[in-house]
């Protein structure tokens, strides 16, 4: 799970495992500090664990980021089978969302894209008879399209009040 500061990593996370599992608290900062990760079964049986990292935030020590974000590959001891990538919904991506992009393909080589899927947060707030693709297709900036394009176009549409 990665994403920028304010994207609501953590209740993703949460509603993924289907408990409180990981800290809540609005900040201006990051909230989380260090990967952690937390695990649920599935109803199939299956374990998923789900990894959550600090928020990058290009205003704090570079060098906290990185660590911290490099051990989450030694917390995946089965590896890494997907990288979600958190967005408010919205048509575009920030400077610093497109950073973190670079970055993370900079930290773990290209191929990551393979693993990379975008999950729109406040998928509440579209309107009722909307759909994620229309809404995109109305209005989607470049510089999201090629963040699209780079991981084959993997997204989801999520509502973390329901």
């Amino acid at each position: 799970m990665i994403g920028c500061i304010g994207e609501v990593k953590s209740p993703t996370d949460n509603s993924i495992l289907g408990r409180n599992a990981f800290q809540l608290r609005s900040s201006s900062s990051g909230v989380t500090r260090t990967c952690e990760i937390q695990r649920t079964r599935l109803e199939d049986g299956q374990i998923l664990d789900v990894i959550n990292t600090p928020e990058f935030d290009f205003n704090a020590e570079a060098g906290l980021v990185v660590n911290e974000t490099g051990k989450c590959i030694n917390l995946a001891g089965d590896g890494v089978h997907t990288v979600l990538f958190i967005l408010f919904l919205r048509t575009s991506i920030s400077k610093e969302e497109q950073a973190a992009i670079h970055y993370f393909k900079k930290l773990f080589g290209t191929k990551i894209s393979d693993y990379i899927s975008v999950v729109y947060t406040r998928g509440d707030k579209l309107k009722d008879n909307d759909s994620l693709n229309h809404h995109l297709d109305c209005s989607c900036h470049e510089d999201l399209k090629e963040v699209l394009k780079m991981c084959g176009y993997r997204q989801v549409l999520f509502d973390n009040k329901t």
